[in-house]
């Protein structure tokens, strides 16, 4: 897995948003000891609307399709732009070795089973000449997708408050950590309780 921040929203939006609803941005101090504080209180209070007003894009390559599938469970501030399927199995039917194509499940027999198995597809995309978009319903979980991802900070909280747990699906949680890990020191101050 790949990930990259592309784009955060500057501080000082959030800032405005906040200190909108406390009519007091004559007391804005540059994100300094008030502005911090202020920030902890709205958030430990509950009154993370006002996070809604940011946006963090990131760059995310390999993940797998069960992964993409839990991603999709957040649908509220998320965006999601997804890489075709039908491009990346191209790429293999043109002759890209389809072992690159699949994520390693840390079990050495069922890497072969699946293995095996997206060989035998191959073999009937050919020989039936199927199109991609049939094709791609035998695509394993296990096949890797890259995709682009927004959150604004509201939903990148519970996101990672949530995806991060010991509960959590192993390669969710990697990409929660991950995701956590990319933000810039300056924006931790939104995480602070996490």
């Amino acid at each position: 897995m790949e990930v990259k921040l592309l784009y955060c929203s500057p501080r000082y939006l959030i800032i405005e948003a906040i200190r909108k609803c406390w009519k007091s941005n004559d007391k804005s101090d540059n994100f300094g000891e008030s502005d911090q504080k202020l920030i902890r209180k709205i958030i430990k209070k509950g009154h993370t609307s006002t996070l809604e007003h940011s946006l963090y894009t990131f760059d995310i390559n390999g993940v797998s399709r069960a992964c993409l599938q839990e991603i999709a469970r957040h649908r509220i501030g998320i965006a999601l732009s997804v890489e075709s399927t039908r491009y990346t199995l191209k790429r293999i039917l043109n002759g890209e070795n389809p072992e690159n194509f699949l994520i390693d499940t840390g079990n050495e027999k069922l890497n072969e089973k699946i293995l095996n198995h997206f060989n035998e597809v191959i073999e009937i995309i050919e020989d039936e000449n199927l199109t991609n978009d049939i094709a791609k319903y035998a695509i394993c979980e296990n096949y890797p997708v890259s995709l682009i991802m927004s959150f604004n900070i509201r939903s990148l909280r519970h996101f990672i408050s949530l995806r991060s747990s010991p509960a959590a699906h192993k390669e969710i949680k990697e990409l929660a950590n991950t995701l956590y890990n990319m933000i810039p020191i300056e924006h931790k101050i939104f995480f602070w309780d996490i």
